[in-house]
């Protein structure tokens, strides 16, 4: 593996594992809490990260379908299967179904697999012929102008 493969897959499990320390142990009620009214969620910021991790790695690097869909996690978490997050109000995330936070996890875990499998496979910056910079999509407008 190339030392800047290493550098990423190393960076992706270290937060993955610091994420999963700091959420061990939260209740379904510790999972929905707001610091205030005008932020996300932890459950909302779970799913939005491995949610973004997904669309990134599957439709815009790998050209495939996403582990949200493919492996059907949209329709059990009764979620809009095109969402990632971006652009949703506070009411949107308000009204994020209740998940169970192992049922977040599996999810997350489950796109973590595709992501090191892919990032196994791919031998240099480039995957299906597509360079990884260029698969990246400019942000829209309003992502672009959210803080």
């Amino acid at each position: 593996m190339s030392p800047c493969k290493a550098a990423i897959q190393s960076g992706l499990e270290e937060y993955l594992q610091a994420l999963k320390r700091a959420i061990e142990g939260l209740t379904p009620t510790d999972i929905r809490w707001q610091a205030t009214p005008h932020t996300n969620h932890i459950a909302w910021l779970v799913w939005h990260m491995a949610r973004v991790e997904d669309r990134w790695v599957n439709r815009h690097l790998r050209g495939t379908a996403e582990v949200w869909t493919a492996d059907g996690w949209a329709d059990r978490f009764g979620m809009d299967p095109e969402s990632t997050g971006f652009g949703q109000t506070m009411e949107d995330v308000r009204a994020m179904p209740e998940i169970a936070l192992t049922d977040l996890r599996a999810y997350f875990d489950a796109v973590r697999a595709v992501t090191r499998q892919s990032m196994c496979r791919t031998e240099s910056p480039k995957t299906n012929g597509r360079d990884w910079a260029k698969s990246i999509p400019e942000p829209t407008k309003r992502e672009a102008s959210e803080p």
